[in-house]
This record gives C-alpha cells, structure tokens and sequence, in this order.
C-alpha cells in the first residue's frame, strides 16, 4: 500500500465560524494523514462575494489581504498555488514553491507571504512544503 493509498479523509461537520479579521468563514474541518486526524484542513468561503472574479475551481479562499483576494489553487496534475489577485481585470501575483525559477518564500510579495502563513493556519503547509517566514 502507498503512503497515499493510506492517506484518511474524513469530512468533520461543524458550526459555521466567522474569521472577520481574513474576511472569510470557515465551513468545516477534515483530518488528514496517515492515521485520522493527525492534521485538520479547514474549508473556507467568501461570506459575500469576493472583491475580483476568479475562475479558479478548487481553490481554497484565503481572505483579504490589503487590496488582494488570497487563495490557495489545487489543480489536478498541478502543485499547489499561492495567488494573490488584485485587480478586475483579472491581475494577480502567484508562488508555486516547487518550481525552480520562482525565489524563495521570504522573497515574494507580502500578499503572498500572507497567504501562505494563513494557508498554513487552515492546515495546509505541508502541502506546500515550505516552511513559514521570519516576521
């Protein structure tokens, strides 16, 4: 059996939660790892619209940062993505750690340094496999 094979997902139901202070709701829990609950990824929405349209499916909703819409992009075949859009024409700053030509973390955008911290709070930084910046 692979390590992913023995991967437990399991969806925990919970009182809806506002996060005002990230401009987003959290929506639910779900352990995660090789045994239930060793890490808990918490999903996320928009209480109202976001401020710039994203047609990202997947996408974990990071909240506001300043003037950007944070997210985290899971897409099949692809690593996991910090974006940070800023604009209504569809402008947005991104980071993907596992590629070579993007710089270190404590090298992006603060937006982006933001987004991943709190993607690292929802419990998806080992995911992301970098670990958080010094502040």
């Amino acid at each position: 059996m692979t390590p992913s094979e023995a991967t437990h997902y399991e969806w925990i139901k919970h009182v809806i939660e506002m996060l005002p202070e990230w401009g987003i709701v959290l929506t639910g829990a779900k352990g995660v790892g090789e045994i239930p609950n060793e890490q808990s990824r918490y999903g996320t929405a928009w209480p109202g619209a976001p401020r710039y349209p994203h047609p990202m499916k997947g996408s974990v909703v990071l909240g506001v940062f300043k003037e950007f819409d944070l997210y985290l992009c899971e897409q099949a075949a692809l690593p996991p993505t910090l974006v940070a859009r800023h604009g209504a024409d569809g402008a947005y700053t991104s980071f993907n750690p596992t590629l070579r030509h993007d710089a270190d973390l404590k090298e992006q955008h603060p937006a982006i340094q933001e987004a991943y911290a709190r993607a690292a709070a929802l419990g998806y930084g080992a995911m992301l496999g970098v670990s958080r910046p010094e502040r």
